[in-house]
């Protein structure tokens, strides 16, 4: 397992313009939505009584590798994806339906566009063309940039700017 220095600054060489990182903080949400809406149309059974949707397991999951990575950043993650899928249940009650199928596919291929539209303007393919587990880095990446933008995480900060850092500049 790469360490969050590694992977951040691999998918940052991938995502170095203004527009692209624009479409990808639209874009990674969207695709987020839309594959913890599908889970959450699978469920487990317990008993006749109680069920488990399969996006509970997903978040667990995701949580636990964001958090070995980077406590801040996975707990961050961690409440978002509890927040979007508590969302995608109250608007579509862990069913799939007409309007839930309609939901997943407009996010699902309006936030692949949007992020295949930044990499049209960046002039470079997407990260996870070179290696499938680049997706995993999208959530952590865009979390870290919100982070640093907000003043909160000069290591990182450091980590992808070590340029900016040395000449003084600022990264807005």
């Amino acid at each position: 397992m790469q360490n969050l220095a590694q992977l951040l600054q691999n998918y940052h060489s991938y995502h170095t313009k203004l527009a692209t990182k624009i479409t990808h903080y639209i874009g990674v949400p969207l695709i987020i939505f839309s594959i913890l809406l599908f889970l959450s149309w699978f469920s487990f059974g317990l008993n006749p009584f109680v069920t488990i949707p399969l996006v509970w397991f997903a978040i667990i999951s995701a949580g636990i590798y964001y958090i070995r990575l980077d406590r801040q950043l996975g707990i961050i993650l961690l409440i978002t994806f509890i927040i979007m899928t508590l969302i995608a249940g109250v608007s579509w009650h862990y069913e799939l339906g007409k309007s839930s199928f309609i939901a997943f596919l407009i996010t699902f291929i309006g936030g692949w566009l949007i992020q295949f539209i930044g990499h049209f303007l960046e002039g470079q393919k997407p990260a996870f063309m070179d290696n499938l587990l680049q997706v995993f880095a999208a959530p952590l990446y865009i979390t870290a940039e919100v982070m640093i933008k907000l003043g909160k995480r000069a290591d990182l900060k450091q980590t992808l700017y070590p340029e900016k850092e040395e000449n003084g500049n600022n990264i807005s």
